[in-house]
């Protein structure tokens, strides 16, 4: 006979700042895409546990159009977002 245990979901909560990656593709077009560390980290920790983890993101971000959009892609790869805070201003940093 086989014990099938059932394997409580981990939790995991990622803390930390997002950037905003403008990769160039050619004529002098970039391509925006999310990174940082805690991101990128939070990202494969859910996509490769799946089912058996619960991701959370806690983060500051603005209330703009870059900010709604690296909140939907979050939401939208099964990441929760419910302890992003929400600012009518943010700081902009071109590294």
């Amino acid at each position: 006979m086989t014990n099938h245990r059932r394997v409580p979901a981990k939790k995991v909560l990622a803390i930390g700042e997002v950037m905003i990656e403008m990769a160039p593709v050619g004529g002098g077009l970039y391509q925006r895409g999310i990174a940082g560390d805690t991101f990128n980290k939070a990202w494969h920790i859910s996509q490769g546990l799946g089912r058996f983890a619960r991701v959370g993101f806690v983060t500051r971000v603005g209330r703009d159009q870059l900010s709604d959009a690296f909140v939907s892609e979050l939401h939208n790869d099964g990441i929760d977002t419910a302890a992003i805070w929400r600012e009518a201003t943010t700081a902009w940093a071109s590294i």
